[in-house]
This record gives structure tokens, C-alpha cells and sequence, in this order.
């Protein structure tokens, strides 16, 4: 890997800078940790301002992280993830981009979808048995959610 440092340019936020700095090395994926904010009486489940800027409209797939978990702590080294989709097409990019880093042996995929009046949850499930089994992944679980 490599590191680099650059110094704030004032005429950009920091999440426009991290975006350029995203696009001009051609990155794959941008991960941020997050440790919630600080002000007293705030949550600390939501992400600060640079975070939240970042993820409005990130350049390239985007994983936040709020604790570091490693593998080897994991019960059995397995991982579970989420990943929520609204029954478009687009919305398979999310498990898409998740089954690049997942352990096909090991981990599960949890996906969540709420369901619409204008998108069945027969539909979504039957679109992501094909998604699935072309991506030769048999370890999910599909959950319709009410609106």
C-alpha cells in the first residue's frame, strides 16, 4: 500500500477533497471509520459532518465502519453482512460490491428490502434468486420489510 498526505485545501470541504483525492487515484473502494459525534448529548449512533458528506454522494463503493472487527474474533471467522435493496436493478450494485469481500465458505448476507406499493416482494426476491445464483452465493436470507 501506499500513504499519502496532503494538506486541507480551504476552498474545498473535506468531503470534496477526499472525493477528488477518491477519483484521481482510481480507487475501487473508500473506507471511513466513524466514531460518532462528540457534543455533549449527541448521538452517537449518527456519522459527524465529514462522514455524512462523504456518503451523500460517494465517487466509488463506500464502507463505514463504526468498530473494527477482525475476523479471527468472529465466532467461527464468519462475518454477517446487510444489504438493503428498493427492487431496482441499481440496488444490486450494494450486495454486488459485498460479495467482493465476502467469504463465500463462511459468511451470510442478510438482505432487507421495504416494501412499496409498486414493487413486489415476490419480485425483489425472485430477481435476487437469479442475482444469486448467478454469482454462485447460496448463503442469504431475503427479508421484505412493511413501509
Amino acid at each position: 500500500y501506499s500513504l499519502e498526505f496532503q494538506a486541507k485545501d480551504k476552498a474545498m470541504t473535506i468531503a470534496q477533497q477526499v472525493d477528488e483525492i477518491s477519483i484521481n487515484h482510481h480507487c475501487n473502494f473508500l473506507a471511513v471509520g466513524i466514531h460518532g459525534r462528540k457534543k455533549e448529548g449527541a448521538d452517537m449512533t449518527i456519522c459527524g459532518s465529514n462522514t455524512s458528506g462523504i456518503a451523500t454522494d460517494p465517487v466509488c463503493p463506500l464502507i463505514i465502519g463504526k468498530v473494527l472487527e477482525e475476523r479471527k474474533d468472529k465466532p467461527g471467522g464468519k462475518y454477517n453482512w446487510m444489504a438493503c435493496v428498493d427492487g431496482s436493478k441499481e440496488s444490486l450494485k450494494a450486495i454486488r460490491e459485498a460479495l467482493k469481500l465476502v467469504d463465500y465458505t463462511k459468511d451470510h448476507i442478510e438482505v432487507i428490502h421495504v416494501k412499496k406499493f409498486t414493487i413486489t416482494p415476490e419480485s425483489v426476491k425472485s430477481m435476487l434468486d437469479k442475482f444469486f445464483e448467478d454469482n454462485n452465493f447460496t448463503n442469504w436470507k431475503f427479508t421484505p420489510l412493511d413501509w
